[in-house]
């Protein structure tokens, strides 16, 4: 650390106050204003404290800044005297000091610099106490910096000046400034390639970060499109395990039927009429039932010879399915009634004359006036999206 301009004749004058004076306190005092856009009084320059990265409070915040930005810290403390005023005004309207700390085009302009009136603030006069200022106008550089290799940097204090009375006179004002600038450029000139090389090592290890953090992202988007792949995988061969598992439970419903010849059966009896049914390939079935027969079974009847027609079904095979249905015919049953809930028929029986179509219900053939006597029908498949009836005949899931 170096002191500078200690040994004034004044001894008394400017000395850092024992205490703050909260009676004289005024929490609307803006350091600022008072410095700022006032004209000297000894010179007609003006202030222009916005070319400096200034701040008049909140100490502690600038301080880690300056420590974890590897930039430089300047305090400057003056008080209510007018020479100490005149120092700042001159020091920041000086040349050489904008030349090294102007933010935008200085020297070292990755720095912070706080500045106050410890006789109007109480956290300037606390940060005066904290580095043991003598004297005002008070300087302190501090940076994150080392003058040892072999010792981690801290924030370290690297110098410190007490500017005394006498040299704040008008005739000396303007080389105090001068030298003070000069002896701040050395230091920094010595130091700045630490705080420079460090504020690199930051911006690789912030880059690092940034690649780690963007590679878990892409890592964490991979698994998570993964995931979604093999649940919409694990989901479509469950749709297709579900699809072929009903295909096969109405297939063996429907060869039950076929074997056991179910329809005659259900056929037997007094009181019948005649019913003439056309397939869309052209063939003509001729049935004579019950009137007590429903439209459902009808239509069930329909469906089992349309699946007949479409599996071109012989004795051989008939044996060969038969058999090989068995044991899930036998194991897992379908009712009428959940087979109807569960297989919406996908054609219509149509009478001709004049045309109605005949909806799936539990009416009797002899409930309705135009089946009563015996009809011819016509079945006609139902258009499903843009498929025509000869896509829904080579179906194997057609009704």
């Amino acid at each position: 650390m170096v002191f500078l301009f200690v040994g004034s004749s004044s001894h008394f004058i400017g000395r850092f106050p024992s205490q703050f004076d909260y009676a004289k306190y005024s929490e609307n005092f803006d350091f600022k204003e008072s410095i700022d856009n006032k004209t000297s009084e000894v010179s007609s320059e003006v202030v222009d404290l916005s070319q400096f990265n200034i701040k008049c409070s909140d100490f502690n915040l600038v301080l880690q800044s300056a420590q974890t930005g590897y930039s430089w810290l300047l305090v400057i403390l003056v008080d209510n005297r007018s020479e100490s005023q005149e120092f700042c005004r001159r020091l920041f309207s000086s040349p050489e000091f904008a030349q090294l700390l102007n933010k935008t085009s200085g020297t070292f302009k990755d720095n912070q610099i706080f500045v106050n009136n410890v006789e109007e603030s109480p956290e300037a006069y606390e940060v005066g106490k904290t580095y043991k200022a003598k004297r005002l106008p008070f300087l302190c550089l501090a940076a994150n910096v080392s003058n040892d290799p072999s010792v981690m940097a801290s924030m370290s204090t690297l110098y410190k000046s007490n500017v005394a009375p006498d040299f704040l006179s008008p005739e000396l004002i303007n080389f105090t400034i001068k030298k003070l600038t000069e002896n701040l450029e050395k230091l920094m000139e010595s130091y700045d390639p630490q705080l420079i090389a460090q504020r690199f090592d930051q911006q690789e290890i912030e880059f690092a970060r940034q690649l780690k953090k963007q590679q878990d992202d892409a890592y964490i988007q991979s698994l998570e499109k993964d995931r979604l792949k093999k649940m919409e995988k694990d989901h479509q061969q469950q749709m297709e395990k579900t699809m072929k598992e009903m295909a096969q439970k109405r297939e063996t419903f429907l060869m039950s039927l076929i074997r056991e010849n179910w329809f005659h059966g259900v056929c037997e009896g007094e009181n019948k009429v005649k019913i003439a049914i056309k397939l869309p390939n052209g063939k003509r079935l001729i049935e004579t039932v019950l009137k007590t027969v429903t439209l459902q079974q009808l239509y069930l009847y329909v469906e089992t010879r349309l699946y007949e027609e479409d599996k071109e079904i012989n004795s051989e095979n008939e044996k060969e399915i038969s058999l090989d249905n068995e044991k899930e015919i036998n194991s897992d049953p379908i009712l009428h009634n959940e087979y109807f809930a569960t297989f919406p028929f996908k054609f219509d029986l149509i009478q001709p004359y004049p045309k109605k179509v005949l909806d799936v219900t539990g009416e009797t053939l002899g409930d309705i006036p135009e089946l009563r006597s015996g009809a011819n029908l016509l079945v006609e498949y139902q258009e499903v999206g843009d498929s025509d009836a000869s896509d829904d005949a080579s179906d194997d899931d057609h009704r």
